[in-house]
C-alpha cells in the first residue's frame, strides 16, 4: 500500500481502496483517546509493571551499559488523534 501512495502522489485526487477505507473508518469513531487506542487509554498497574520488566530483560541482553542507571529516551511519531 505504501509505494501505492508514493505513486500517487503527483495526482493527490487519485486515492488508493486501503487509503479511503481508512478515511471512511475515522470518519465514524468519535476522536477520543479511547477510541483512538482501541479502548485501551487506561493501563492497568500489573501491565505496567510486566512490560518494564520485559523491557528491562532487552536492555540487559542488548546493551552493555544497561545494568547501571542511565536515561533512555523514546520517540513516538504519532500524528495525534485520527491520523
Amino acid at each position: 500500500m505504501y509505494k501505492a501512495e508514493i505513486r500517487n502522489r503527483a495526482n493527490p485526487h487519485k486515492k488508493t481502496k486501503g487509503y479511503c477505507k481508512g478515511v471512511g473508518y475515522w470518519e465514524c469513531v468519535e476522536a477520543s483517546m479511547d477510541r483512538v487506542l482501541g479502548g485501551y487509554s487506561h493501563v492497568n498497574d500489573v501491565d505496567v509493571k510486566c512490560n518494564e520488566a520485559f523491557l528491562k530483560t532487552l536492555f540487559y541482553e542488548r546493551f552493555v551499559d544497561a545494568r547501571r542507571i542511565q536515561h533512555l529516551i523514546a520517540l513516538d511519531c504519532g500524528s495525534g488523534i485520527g491520523e
